[in-house]
């Protein structure tokens, strides 16, 4: 068995975010970061967070963080506490300049989290709505390759690639040797999907699609979780074998009133406790799954 490495193992229990902005330089369908506000709060955050001996990963999002120009100068600060982990949740388009990505390198970054949804430059550019973007990350892709910059795919599964999810997880693997995917489901709750029904999966369908990215990703030893704050409850991940983070990330943001927690699944669940329940609209769907699997019964 590979042996894990005791500070990644902290980082990842110890989660803290710092939220630097709700503009972004695409415009995706999904997403209802359409302005721009940067936190005055941030400078004071991330010096709390350096000196927070409990948080061992920091991670900086969005918006898009890398239009926040303090983005560097916040790295370096948290980064003054040798223990610290900091990751970028990001959209990367910026880093498809070399210049840029090595002026956050420089300042102490140590895990790009880059967000992701096709493979296809048309279907990537018509979801992004940014004309372009598609050829923007894909440059930016190779910058980080290059680099050697630790770098996590963020897989939005959606009802464009709900069926073919696991086809981009092999793509990024076999082209750019990404060994590390966040499997994050659409959730139906923002304005903009409110309005645009047609982006929601079916939730049976990604439940095939995962097990499949899981045991792809078992059997070429890639890593593959799910959010604690996204769509899937940590027994069907148990279930579908991707990996559940543990303990509770500081500043989730969780949408409770549109949880359930199906009293006849989830009342005899060891983790109750620490668990969101289900999104509403995938609720059936994520009950026939655990009924049929015999999970609780």
């Amino acid at each position: 068995m590979e042996k894990r490495n005791y500070f990644n193992d902290y980082a990842e229990k110890n989660t803290s975010r710092v939220v630097l902005s709700c503009g972004c330089n695409q415009n995706c369908l999904f997403c209802d970061a359409g302005h721009f506000s940067f936190d005055d709060r941030a400078e004071h955050i991330a010096k709390e967070l350096a000196s927070d001996s409990l948080a061992g990963r920091v991670s900086i999002t969005g918006g898009e963080p890398t239009l926040d120009p303090r983005l560097p100068g916040l790295i370096r600060r948290i980064k003054k506490n040798k223990l610290k982990y900091v990751a970028i949740l990001t959209n990367g388009l910026r880093f498809a300049s070399r210049q840029y990505l090595d002026s956050i390198k420089s300042a102490g970054m140590d895990e790009v989290v880059l967000s992701f949804f096709e493979s296809d430059a048309d279907r990537y550019d018509l979801l992004a709505n940014t004309p372009g973007a598609f050829v923007k990350k894909i440059a930016a892709m190779e910058n980080l390759r290059q680099s050697g910059i630790k770098t996590k795919i963020n897989l939005l599964v959606y009802s464009g690639n709900q069926a073919s999810a696991a086809r981009i997880v092999e793509w990024l693997y076999g082209k750019y040797g990404i060994k590390e995917f966040v499997l994050s489901v659409l959730e139906p709750d923002c304005e903009r999907v409110q309005a645009k029904t047609w982006l929601i999966p079916d939730i049976k369908v990604v439940l095939k699609s995962l097990s499949c990215i899981a045991a792809y990703c078992g059997k070429n030893r890639i890593s593959c979780m799910v959010p604690s704050n996204g769509a899937i409850p940590r027994c069907a991940a148990d279930i579908l074998g991707v990996t559940y983070p543990v303990g509770i990330i500081k500043g989730a943001d969780v949408q409770e009133k549109v949880r359930i927690k199906p009293a006849g699944l989830c009342a005899g669940c060891d983790h109750l406790d620490v668990c969101s329940g289900m999104i509403r609209p995938y609720a059936l769907g994520l009950a026939g799954f655990l009924r049929k699997k015999k999970r609780y019964e």
